[in-house]
């Protein structure tokens, strides 16, 4: 093709410089050569990237013992349908939970992305029993692996089912702590992110976790608790709200009191934070004094401020 190209812009060339018409000296023959063998070219080229993209494709199904894309929009379809709480009830009986369970531990971030939608949709209602049979699926696990990724979305999707299973789950709540949500590169990244959806997540899973003894102290004590009082003064009421839920519930224990005393100085903000003209605001805020200014060192706190 490329020959027959060049053959003909030379006798065009030629022609040209004859003082012809630009086609005088070309055959026509010639051109027509000259386009056919591009045409034919160009399409063994498409078909060669088709039949290497196949032959990838093929590969990788081999490999993985399933179609990748095929996962992804099956999980978006699972979603879709989850919208609708009559079919929550159906689903689970056809296996909803063992499905996404395995789709949230591949490696493909989308995928896991997409089961995680589903699970976000299904958790819309508790009728069915979905927040405590998600925890006994042993989907806990996988999905804080989620919250660990460094994609926003993702991580915000994770966390929003983990709120929902968590709410009224005391064991979904300790296997999230064995899990390590807890750590500097999970929760406590997410509370210290820009995005304000992935902060409102991160504050109500919080609040839900702080409603576990036991994890009082692990939260007083991680990096949840400085960005955790930041986010109480926060311009978003439901964020403020559920913010100064969680330390309130930080302070029921009297062990936490050193961590939000001394080492978060949390008293001078919260009794600002009284004083807002949100009544919500002012009662978390009031709660969690109430709950300080049981250890006698709060006091002077108080009274200088």
């Amino acid at each position: 093709a490329e020959e027959l190209e060049e053959a003909a812009e030379a006798a065009e060339a030629s022609a040209r410089a004859a003082g012809l018409p630009d086609d005088g000296g070309v055959p026509r023959d010639l051109r027509l050569q000259a386009l056919q063998a591009r045409a034919e070219a160009d399409a063994e080229e498409v078909a060669w990237k088709r039949s290497v993209h196949t032959v990838k494709e093929a590969q990788q199904t081999r490999d993985l013992g399933y179609d990748q894309e095929a996962r992804r929009y099956a999980c978006l379809a699972l979603g879709n349908l989850c919208m609708s709480v009559a079919s929550h009830a159906c689903l689970l009986e056809a296996g909803l939970l063992e499905a996404m369970r395995g789709a949230l531990l591949v490696q493909d971030l989308e995928t896991r992305f997409n089961a995680a939608f589903c699970l976000n949709k299904l958790c819309i209602s508790d009728k069915a029993g979905q927040w405590d049979a998600i925890g006994a699926a042993g989907l806990v696990m996988p999905l804080v692996r989620l919250v660990r990724e460094p994609d926003e979305e993702s991580r915000t999707l994770g966390m929003a089912v983990l709120r929902r299973v968590t709410a009224t789950v005391p064991e979904n709540r300790h296997e999230a702590l064995e899990c390590g949500i807890l750590l500097p590169r999970v929760l406590g990244d997410a509370v210290a992110c820009r995005s304000p959806e992935a902060r409102r997540e991160a504050v109500s899973l919080l609040a839900h976790l702080s409603t576990t003894h036991r994890a009082r102290r692990l939260i007083a004590n991680s990096a949840c608790l400085m960005p955790l009082l930041e986010l109480a003064s926060s311009p978003d009421p439901e964020t403020s709200r559920n913010a100064l839920g969680a330390l309130a519930n930080l302070a029921e224990d009297a062990e936490t009191h050193r961590h939000l005393i001394f080492k978060a100085a949390a008293l001078p903000p919260l009794i600002k934070l009284m004083r807002s003209k949100m009544l919500s605001i002012v009662r978390e805020s009031s709660r969690a004094v109430a709950n300080l200014l049981v250890n006698w060192h709060s006091h002077p706190v108080l009274m200088r401020a």
